[in-house]
């Protein structure tokens, strides 16, 4: 993965945020909270549980009840001896997973306020966690808060985790303090357990990478790769994103790119869309027109934008990209340079890109830069990144791939 595109969706992620993150910290909370917060039930017993079609089938935690449908999903919820009912969702329709995770979470908290009779006073990311299970990313976040005034203040700690799994997302929450190795195991199990309908066109090639700000894990990319019958290779990059930018704000991101490439690493054409704490950031396409030029067309924070590129400018697809990196640290040369569509740094313009060797010490490392950017990175075999970080001011973010499955043709 040279993953130019997915460096360059990072870089505006990163760039978005000025505060340093913020978390809660249980060094800070009074003895009783520290003591509620260690409850957990170590008996947990799981259950079989499908939707009434039985396309759609887990195990859950608990005593869960039946089924229940919403436009574009399920829901379930169990009883995990943990002082509040376990609630999962399944989500059938396409959804944005940093959106959604953060969607949930202030679903949460509003209803315990709401139950509890007070408004939230103070709010704080307790904890955010990223990373994968079993080939599907997935986000976690945690919020601990106050309802009401004091003296009457209470307590209260709502916590959400969801996974981007095959054709569906899964999401679970729970909404009381403690229980939090109790929640995360039931999640896992629940996705780990996932039984779905077959895609139409299976990926021979995926992987799974972890975002990292400093020493936090903010974020997960996965990518898939999906060949037609005529050769052609779909490539589909998904990340998602959840940063606490100042004391009790977070920031989701979410991106999409799903581009066509060639057997020969040739771009065919590409659509980009990515949307911040919800709201469509940009949703850009390129392709070649009648005559054979490149034509952008979509919008950028809201402005229409069109524009028409030389056609004799042959960008390179993801694959194309992989195959240029493994040539290089296969040969001799110390350079080799390619173009690249990067609609994050500018969507009207071919971007030169370039990887210089730097393997004296460590082996396929180099140099990635293109337009604006560049970042230190491992690279494998086959021409895909391992790492890659980026310094941007005081602020560090790393790329490192967790997981992979196939292999790249």
């Amino acid at each position: 993965m040279p993953r130019l595109q997915l460096i360059a969706l990072l870089t505006a992620t990163l760039l978005a945020f000025t505060a340093a993150a913020v978390q809660a910290q249980q060094d800070d909370w009074p003895d009783w909270l520290n003591k509620a917060m260690a409850k957990e039930n170590k008996r947990l017993k799981y259950k079989e549980v499908s939707t009434e079609d039985e396309q759609y089938s887990f195990r859950m935690a608990g005593k869960p009840g039946d089924s229940g449908a919403f436009e574009g999903g399920y829901y379930w919820e169990s009883d995990i001896k943990g002082e509040a009912v376990l609630e999962c969702y399944i989500f059938t329709e396409p959804s944005d997973l940093a959106a959604l995770a953060s969607n949930l979470t202030e679903l949460g908290i509003e209803a315990q306020a709401e139950a509890n009779g007070g408004s939230v006073a103070t709010r704080s990311v307790a904890h955010l966690d990223a990373g994968v299970i079993n080939g599907a990313p997935f986000l976690a976040i945690e919020w601990v808060y106050t309802m009401g005034e004091a003296p009457n203040a209470l307590v209260g700690y709502s916590k959400v985790r969801a996974a981007r799994n095959g054709n569906i997302i899964q999401a679970c929450a729970h909404n009381f303090t403690g229980y939090r190795d109790t929640f995360a195991k039931a999640f896992e199990e629940f996705v780990n357990s996932a039984q779905q309908p077959a895609s139409d066109m299976p990926a021979y090639y995926e992987e799974v990478a972890l975002m990292r700000l400093g020493e936090q894990n903010i974020g997960v990319a996965h990518s898939a790769f999906r060949m037609d019958d005529d050769g052609d290779t779909q490539i589909i990059t998904q990340t998602a994103s959840i940063v606490p930018v100042a004391p009790g704000v977070i920031s989701s991101d979410d991106a999409t790119t799903t581009s066509w490439s060639t057997a020969d690493g040739l771009l065919i054409n590409s659509y980009s869309a990515s949307a911040q704490n919800g709201e469509l950031s940009h949703n850009l396409q390129l392709r070649r027109d009648d005559e054979d030029n490149w034509q952008v067309t979509g919008e950028m924070q809201g402005k229409p934008i069109t524009a028409t590129i030389d056609s004799t400018l042959q960008p390179q697809s993801d694959i194309g990209q992989m195959q240029t990196a493994a040539a290089l640290f296969a040969g001799e040369e110390q350079q080799a340079t390619f173009l690249a569509w990067l609609p994050d740094a500018d969507p009207t313009k071919m971007l030169e890109g370039s990887i210089t060797r730097d393997d004296g010490d460590v082996a396929k490392q180099g140099t990635l830069t293109v337009g604006p950017l560049s970042m230190s990175a491992r690279f494998d075999e086959s021409g895909s990144v391992v790492s890659a970080g980026i310094n941007i001011g005081a602020a560090v973010m790393t790329l490192e791939r967790i997981w992979k499955n196939g292999e790249l043709r």
